[in-house]
Order: C-alpha cells, then structure tokens, then sequence
C-alpha cells in the first residue's frame, strides 16, 4: 500500500480509503479513486484480512442463527438477508440450532469467538413449563456489545432490536373469517412453545371469539408438548374432540403452523368417516401449484429478513438508540 501511494504520489491513507471502499464516504474524487483502484487490480493487491481487521475491528461477517436452515420460510428469510448483505459487501456465517437451545447457545458463541460484526437469530423456544438448565439468549447476549436482531420472534426477556409480523392482528383476522362462514365451535391446535408468535397467535385466536360474542372453551384448544411427528399426542387430543357429541364438535379449525395444519387434516380426514372435511385456517401459505383448500395467513418471510438485515446494519452505523420492534404486515 505504500509502494502504491509513492509511485501514485498520493497519501498511504487515500490508498487506504479507496481500497477499503470508502472513497466517496472520504469525498476522494472519482478519477483520483480509479486510478487508484486500476493500478491496483494491475498488481493483483489484496488488503490482509486479518491486518484490516484488526484496524477496523471489523471482519465484514454477519452471523446468522436459524432453528432449520431447510424449511422454505427459513429460506425465504435467508435471501431477503442475503440481498441487503451483498448491498454492504459483508459475509455470511450461517448456523443451525436444530430446535434446540444448548445448540444455539452454542452456536452464538461460537460466532461471537470468530468476530462477527453483528447477529440476526431466529430464536429457539422452551415449551413452557420445562426447565432448562441453558441460561437465556437475552442474558448471554446482553454480555455482550455486539448488535443482535431477533426475527420471527422474541424470547424472554429480550432487550435488544427485533423485527417480527403482526401475527397476533392476522389470527385475529383469520379466525374472524371462519366465524363469519357461520362456525361457533373453531378449535386451536399449537405447540405449546414459550415464544411471543406462539402467544399472540393464539391472543388473536381467543380476540376473534370475543369479537363474535362467544365464550373461549379450553376444551377447544389444543396444546402439544413435543415437536416429534411419530407422537400420538395430536391422534388422541382430534380423536377426543371428533368423540364429543355433533353439536359440541369443532365446525372449525384454526392451526398456528403450517406444518402441523397439514399434520392435522391428515389425522381428521379418517375420524370424519367420509363427511366433509370443515374449514381449516393456518398461518403459512401453500408450496406452489399446490392448493390445500385451506384459508392461510401469507407469512412475508423474505420482507422480514430484509428489514432486520437492515436494522441490523443501521446499528452498525450508529448504534446508539433504544432497542425498536418493527412489525411486517401478512396478507
């Protein structure tokens, strides 16, 4: 970098802000900044990571902590990050916490060791009322100076920035339509996750009832303790519901995933004994060229990992401020 400088008969600095990519932040002039990066690409020069890291104290690293990298919406989530990241030529350090909480922190943590700039986390969840011995996410970050955004969701908690989707208003919305069909009996059916999605969906589940002058039954709603598919819990709490006498049967279902709406008419079709199958309601929209006939909050996956790529890189920028939620519309 110096011998480019003499022979250019420029600044060492010049040099430097050019090749860091600051040249119009520096007010360099553009032909002065060509010259510059022409002679350089004549040379085949690199800036050493590691020598501008340690300058800058940053790496150009952006870790992200996901449940499940291979579930569409994941992915849907990763290419509105991936976007806004090519935008400020950083990198990103992807990472699976496969559900589970020690994975995560684990995860974190390694992140933190490499340097990265900054964290965008799809928080895991706990199912409420099991104990953890993995202390919270909120507390191990909250150690740390490093700009985290949570997306999707907020764990408990959580003190930082977050960027997540109105689930509550769109459950309340859905749900209003089933009733205004002429349902009375909609039944719920979550996995019974301390996660504030889960909360708010089901907050707008019970709001729709209230609205239309009904009384909320527990009975109606279904809570599953575990994530496992080869689980009985859900064949035996539709079988209990399907055994209640015709007019205290569900005339309608509102599930919060998409994943385990599908899972949920699989195991009603047969309990229905060739009756038709009554209106279904889940969070998540169908794959394409597929139409389950069931009415579905369309999750803006992409738009949420946007803004919080966004956010994030504002805090990298100016990190000053108090934490903000910003909340993307569903349609």
């Amino acid at each position: 970098m110096k011998s480019l400088a003499e022979e250019l008969g420029l600044s060492r600095s010049t040099v430097s802000f050019v090749l860091n990519g600051e040249a119009e932040k520096r007010r360099i002039p553009p032909e002065t900044a060509q010259r510059i990066l022409d002679r350089a690409a004549e040379l085949d020069f690199r800036p050493d990571f590691f020598a501008r890291a340690l300058n800058t104290r940053r790496t150009g690293s952006i870790g992200l902590v996901f449940p499940d990298v291979h579930e569409a919406y994941m992915s849907e989530m990763v290419r509105g990050i991936d976007e806004v990241l090519g935008q400020h030529n950083a990198l990103m350090m992807l990472t699976s916490s496969r559900f589970d909480r020690a994975v995560e922190l684990r995860n974190v943590q390694a992140l933190l060791h490499r340097g990265i700039d900054g964290l965008l986390v799809v928080p895991c969840a706990d199912f409420r009322g099991a104990a953890s011995p993995v202390p919270p996410l909120a507390e191990t970050l909250r150690r740390s100076s490093l700009p985290v955004v949570a997306i999707d969701r907020v764990p408990a908690g959580w003190a930082a920035d977050a960027v997540v989707q109105d689930d509550r208003v769109s459950a309340r919305r859905i749900v209003s339509r089933l009733l205004a069909g002429g349902a009375r009996r909609v039944a719920s059916v979550s996995f019974d996750l301390d996660a504030s999605s889960v909360r708010d969906r089901h907050a707008g589940y019970l709001e729709a009832l209230t609205d239309a002058g009904l009384s909320p039954e527990a009975c109606l709603q279904v809570w599953l303790n575990q994530v496992n598919p080869q689980s009985g819990d859900l064949l035996a709490a539709v079988t209990r519901l399907m055994a209640l006498p015709p007019q205290e049967r569900p005339d309608a279902w509102f599930v919060t995933t998409a994943g385990l709406a599908y899972r949920t008419r699989e195991v009603l079709v047969p309990l229905l004994a060739g009756a038709p199958l009554p209106p279904m309601a889940r969070f998540g929209a169908d794959p394409a060229f597929h139409d389950s006939g069931m009415l579905a909050v369309v999750q803006p996956h992409k738009a949420l990992g946007r803004a919080a790529a966004e956010l994030l890189f504002d805090r990298l920028e100016q990190r000053a401020g108090a934490p903000t939620t910003l909340v993307v519309p569903t349609s």
